[in-house]
């Protein structure tokens, strides 16, 4: 139903926005809902400008400065609420409608209930571990979020960067009563973990354990300098981004982690900025499909073998210096050493290294194996 249809009435758009109240609606549901309503652009501005969007009539929301200048405007101003005013507006090509004022009196009250339900979810300074999941869940809301970071000492207006780490690089264990349970905090018993990849990185910073992982939140610093691949821990660096973005770090970050590898010569520490084009494998290959692939199945069955991974390792080194004799310099071998490897991986995958499609697949079949089970 739509707000100027012939027949709408005030008591119509009451009763429209009364639903969305008892059913609990989020604020982008709210926004979503009153620009179908309307038939026209709707936006918002929370009072903490943690969130200031429009949301056009197909649903889609853009980030915006504040309302246009011709937009009918309605402050946000219900008891609970903290900071500035806010604001929510609709946006005519002409004139108003006859009831736009019912229904931006009614969407600010559905907003406002919203705001104070979210407030009230928001875990408080002493549970800093439901308060680092909240912001790292890609579902919050916005102004949840807003609320956790404020309260775990981030500035709102400094942008954030996530890193992800593998706890079993940091404790050397993952039992499986470890990876369900997350200890969270900066300097708290129980978080050893937590703390030495912080201590690595020589920041001051918040961090989770997420399971088989390790979160670190750190707050951007003007110059700051990011890990080199001497860093003694796999690491993967997530996105700059403002606070209400965290979530997109954080999987950046675990996407980045992917691509990590043990060694330090061939890229311990890595970036999503710096993957590019790769960062499709990592997002849109599923674990399934790279199980079945005949090339990483020969190199599963290699690594079980005597001394396989020794084989595998000289086959990264050849991939990586493309001359038998160059990648066996790299591996302290003597060439006659390289070339038998070599040559039991071939037989075992069933090409030829002498050739550049030959190396493509067993570098591509061996980026595929590390990137298998770690999302």
């Amino acid at each position: 139903m739509r707000a100027q249809e012939a027949g709408t009435g005030a008591m119509d758009v009451v009763a429209y926005f009364d639903e969305l109240v008892r059913d609990r609606a989020q604020l982008s549901e709210l926004l979503r809902a009153a620009a179908q309503f309307t038939g026209c652009p709707v936006g918002l501005e929370t009072p903490d400008n943690s969130e200031c969007v429009q949301v056009d009539t197909e649903g889609e929301t853009r980030p915006v400065e504040g309302p246009p200048t011709a937009a009918g405007t309605v402050p946000l101003g219900r008891a609970g609420t903290s900071g500035g005013p806010g604001c929510v507006w609709l946006v005519r090509d002409g004139d108003p409608e006859p009831l736009d004022g019912t229904v931006l009196e009614r969407l600010a009250l559905a907003v406002e209930l919203a705001l104070e339900r979210a407030a009230r979810s928001v875990p408080g300074i002493d549970d800093p571990e439901s308060l680092i999941r909240l912001v790292l869940a890609p579902g919050s809301s916005s102004t949840g979020r807003a609320r956790a970071l404020a309260l775990l000492g981030f500035d709102p207006a400094r942008p954030i960067r996530v890193f992800a780490a593998f706890a079993e690089d940091v404790d050397g264990s993952e039992s499986e009563s470890e990876s369900e349970s997350e200890d969270v905090g900066a300097g708290r018993p129980g978080t050893a973990s937590g703390e030495a990849v912080a201590r690595e990185l020589g920041l001051s910073a918040r961090w989770a354990r997420m399971g088989p992982l390790i979160a670190v939140l750190s707050a951007v610093a003007p110059d700051e300098r990011l890990p080199a691949g001497d860093f003694p821990l796999r690491l993967g660096i997530g996105t700059a981004v403002p606070g209400r973005l965290v979530a997109d770090s954080w999987a950046a970050a675990r996407i980045a982690l992917r691509f990590s590898v043990t060694d330090a010569r061939r890229g311990r520490v890595t970036s999503w900025e710096s993957l590019g084009v790769l960062t499709l494998l990592a997002e849109h290959i599923p674990d399934d499909a790279i199980d079945a692939q005949p090339d990483v199945r020969a190199l599963e069955r290699l690594a079980a073998q005597p001394r396989g991974q020794e084989v595998i390792d000289s086959v990264e080194a050849l991939c990586r210096e493309r001359s038998l004799r160059q990648a066996a310099a790299k591996m302290h071998l003597h060439h006659s050493s390289m070339a038998a490897r070599i040559a039991r991986a071939e037989t075992a995958m069933n090409l030829s290294l002498d050739s550049e499609s030959g190396r493509l697949r067993a570098e591509f079949a061996l980026l595929m194996l590390r990137l298998r089970g770690h999302a």
